[in-house]
């Protein structure tokens, strides 16, 4: 959040994570979070 943050006060700073990585990095939490529901764990 604080780098976002600082990405966005100061122009020239580019973010630690881009779009693209942060965007791929949600779907693979989703997917895994879809594979964790569909595994019932006894």
């Amino acid at each position: 959040q604080e780098a976002f943050l600082n990405a966005i006060i100061d122009t020239n700073k580019r973010p630690e994570v881009t779009g693209a990585e942060g965007l791929a990095a949600l779907e693979c939490a989703e997917m895994i979070l879809a594979s964790i529901k569909e595994h019932r764990w006894e």
